[in-house]
């Protein structure tokens, strides 16, 4: 081979290297690796699932039925400004009460204490220093407690004793207006129980049906309620009225209590003895609750014919500290240490008597408190808006005003007048929900919410049953919720807003009346005796409810609930409480 074809054949070998032709061919994973992505989907190198066999052909006569076709779902409606806003949480619906057959009947004597004010937090961080309440939890139970709203007092003890929401018992709070006239003050008057009898029955309106001795000593909302044996009810800011609605039995108890034992020099008289009765019994101090004390246990130590198997106390001074001291460590840990005190000497007493081991004790509260630290003047509101037009509720002002609130801690009620409801209400929500008054207002309420909230709803015009469960004479048309920290007040300011008052002391102070599903407002429930369990310290998740108290000790002490309602309208009787089971032995 001469030196031309191998110059040929070495540049035909170059231009063949260069051009790639020598390569192999890639295979297909290859090929997608080096592409960009995108190029080859995933699902393209799958095997494909075979289509699914057509469906048979229906025999002759029958219809091939058309696919079914989804419904589009609207997206949900914002609330408007004018209507309010929505129930903050759910009751439990009432149901038929429960016939449960352990331990029915196993106690034959019940005491229920309620300590005014006493938060569950509070007393689980004083606990270690109260000796006679943690003997009771070492051979019972305890647990927090969802109260009634509103959180306050009346309405509270009422829901005790009848296992019923507001809706049903019919005290809404601590004052009302009823008809847009009538201003209703429980703790002043005595109308309030008779219109509960006829709503619903009571603890003590089933003892007394089976012929025992009752006693209820400063319990709210039993003034003229002839069937408590010694009844003492609460009655705040009037000395006549103290003594005067005292039963006829326990008049002659305390008579006798300061005649024989105080008046060994004959100086004692039964004017000096109703002016002393008067003047501790229309308190709120701890003069009132070593009163009430001493008188209990002078029912205690009473013959066996004469002593109460029912006995109701209520201990006020907790309550009046923190509302003008605030819900501070060191009022809490003091008020606790004096309840326990007197706790101890009615544990005791029963003792004594050789009736303890018989008796079921509970030790309960009607609500918490919260740290106030703005306070809003919703009345001077209204007048500078144009829809009220006096500053104070007389009754010759409430015949001629439209707009009437009235104020229970954090919750406000509103009245509007008949002529103005149609064109009043849209108008006021819109004002109340406006961003400056965010600070104190939390929730404005139509009737509508009122019912998940466990409160009655106006009752219509004409209604003729006055008594008729879920309705009230008395229901505001708007519902007011404040903030945590805000509480509405009357009185003089300059401006709606206003910080609390200042000082040392009174820097911060308490209120209550707020939502019941805040931590803070929860209650305690204490159990100990005949026919309850040993189960100590349950978990905070598992709470109880203020109306779980009347059913549990109507079957530790062997009462039934009536299948119908005392009103005209014979329904089935519903009870919004249930029996706490697990406590149960």
């Amino acid at each position: 081979m001469n030196t031309r074809h191998l110059t040929s054949a070495f540049a035909l070998f170059s231009v063949f290297a260069l051009s790639g032709c020598w390569k192999e061919t890639p295979s297909p994973s290859q090929t997608k690796r080096h592409q960009p992505p995108g190029l080859y989907p995933q699902h393209a190198t799958k095997r494909r699932r075979p289509l699914p066999p057509p469906p048979r052909p229906l025999g002759k006569g029958i219809k091939q039925l058309p696919p079914p076709q989804l419904k589009k779902l609207r997206p949900p409606t914002p609330p408007r400004p004018d209507y309010g806003d929505y129930a903050p949480y759910t009751i439990r619906h009432a149901a038929i009460p429960q016939r449960v057959r352990r331990q029915f009947g196993t106690a034959k004597y019940t005491i229920l204490i309620s300590l005014d004010g006493v938060s569950y937090h509070a007393l689980r961080r004083n606990l270690h220093r109260l000796e006679h309440i943690k003997s009771l939890i070492k051979g019972g139970f305890w647990r927090p407690m969802q109260v009634a709203f509103p959180s306050v007092t009346w309405a509270s003890h009422a829901s005790m004793v009848t296992g019923q929401y507001p809706r049903h018992h019919g005290i809404l709070a601590n004052r009302w207006l009823e008809n847009n006239i009538d201003l209703i003050y429980p703790y002043q008057t005595d109308y309030v129980e008779p219109y509960r009898r006829k709503r619903t029955p009571s603890l003590y309106d089933m003892a007394a049906a089976r012929g025992w001795k009752t006693a209820a000593l400063n319990w709210p909302s039993t003034q003229k309620a002839r069937q408590i044996t010694y009844n003492l009810p609460e009655i705040m800011y009037s000395n006549s009225l103290a003594y005067r609605l005292l039963s006829p039995s326990l008049r002659r108890v305390i008579r006798g209590m300061y005649f024989r034992e105080h008046n060994q020099i004959h100086q004692w008289r039964r004017k000096h003895i109703r002016e002393l009765v008067g003047r501790i019994a229309g308190s709120e101090k701890i003069e009132t609750d070593m009163f009430v004390r001493d008188v209990a246990l002078k029912l205690i130590n009473a013959p066996r014919k004469k002593r109460p198997k029912l006995m109701l106390l209520h201990f006020v001074s907790p309550d009046s500290w923190m509302h003008k001291y605030g819900p501070s460590p060191w009022i809490q840990r003091w008020a606790l240490e004096q309840m326990d005190i007197a706790i101890g000497k009615v544990i005791k007493a029963y003792k004594r008597a050789g009736i303890w081991s018989k008796t079921s004790m509970f030790v309960t509260s009607d609500h918490g408190f919260l740290k106030i630290r703005y306070k809003m003047a919703l009345r001077k509101l209204l007048r500078k808006k144009g829809y009220s037009r006096y500053r104070s509720m007389i009754r010759r002002n409430r015949k001629r005003e439209r707009v009437m609130a009235f104020f229970n801690g954090h919750v406000a009620f509103l009245y509007i007048k008949e002529n103005y409801k149609e064109s009043y209400t849209p108008a006021l929500i819109k004002l109340l929900k406006m961003p400056e008054y965010k600070t104190c207002i939390q929730y404005v309420l139509r009737p509508e919410e009122y019912k998940k909230l466990g409160f009655p709803i106006p009752q219509p015009k004409g209604t003729r049953n006055l008594y008729g469960p879920g309705q009230h004479p008395g229901a505001p048309d708007l519902l007011l919720i404040a903030q945590p920290d805000c509480t509405f007040q009357r009185g003089r300011y300059k401006r709606v807003i206003n910080p609390a008052p200042g000082g040392r002391i009174r820097s911060v102070y308490g209120a209550h009346g707020y939502l019941p599903t805040e931590p803070r407002m929860w209650g305690i429930l204490i159990g100990h005796g005949a026919g309850i369990r040993a189960r100590r310290t349950l978990s905070p998740m598992n709470r109880a409810y203020i109306v779980d108290i009347a059913p549990t000790i109507a079957q530790l002490m062997g009462l039934r609930w009536p299948t119908k309602w005392p009103s005209k309208r014979r329904r089935s009787f519903r009870l919004d409480g249930r029996i706490l089971k697990d406590i149960l032995r």
